[in-house]
Order: structure tokens, then sequence, then C-alpha cells
């Protein structure tokens, strides 16, 4: 999705590079939109259009977060917490918001603990779908019954 839209199919000006602090693991992607590409009031109009179908530890935050110099930090939380909308359509008005605005990508130890989180209920899921059902595993060798 990154490469896609960010890097090889561009819409928009956007400053594309790279992040990251001088100590630590954090480096992510940064591809904001350029300065002057969005007015600055539909720049809010369109974070604050989706606060209310945001993860509620966020739409909460003190107001000193929700000030004009904050947006952009705002969008990101919203975007790196979408995995707590529950509703399809809602994330999709999140996507679209991100996809307007840009902004940095989860650093990869993010990444890389949603990927495990995957990896892990995900095997659970198979487990359990093994043990109940152990008949309709197919190992994808052929089936040989062995005569004596």
């Amino acid at each position: 999705m990154y490469r896609n839209v960010f890097i090889e199919h561009m819409k928009v000006p956007q400053q594309r590079g790279t992040n990251r602090t001088f100590e630590g693991h954090d480096f992510h992607l940064f591809s904001p939109t350029s300065i002057g590409w969005l007015d600055d009031n539909l720049f809010e109009q369109e974070i604050k259009s989706i606060l209310h179908i945001t993860p509620s530890h966020i739409r909460l935050a003190p107001s000193a977060v929700l000030h004009r110099g904050n947006m952009r930090n705002l969008l990101e939380a919203i975007f790196y917490n979408i995995d707590y909308i529950p509703e399809q359509a809602d994330r999709e008005k999140v996507w679209n918001v991100w996809n307007e605005i840009g902004g940095a990508t989860p650093s990869f130890d993010v990444t890389a603990a949603r990927l495990m989180r995957f990896v892990a209920t995900s095997t659970l899921t198979i487990m359990d779908m093994i043990s109940r059902h152990p008949e309709q595993v197919n190992l994808g060798g052929q089936q040989i019954a062995i005569t004596p």
C-alpha cells in the first residue's frame, strides 16, 4: 500500500523521506503533503470529521492535544489505532483522510508487533479448527493406503 500510493502512483506533491531520532529503533517512512497544498482550515476539518469514530483513548485526550499545531500528530495517532475502530466503513473514512493528508508510517517495531500478533492469533485459530475437524485436514500429499 505504501509503495503504491505514496511512492509509485502519487497524486499529490508529497515530501518523501525517512525519519528517525539519533538513538533508538524508530525508523519510519514519512510522506506529508506539501505546505500549502491543503488549506489549513480544510486540513483541520478533515481530521475533525473523523474524531467521532476514533477510539475513546484518543477522542478523550486533553484539549491541548487537539489544538492546531498537533493535528498531524492527532491524525497519526488515529491511523496507528485504526484496528480499534470496529466498523470497516469507519476505517475507510480514516484511510481516506490519511491518504489525502499523508503522514509517517508506523515504525518497524509497531509493524513487527502487529505482524506477530496476527501470526499468533491466526495460528491459534488454525489449531482450533484442526482440532475440531481433523478429518478435513489435507496436507497436500497423495493419500496412499498401505496394506500388509
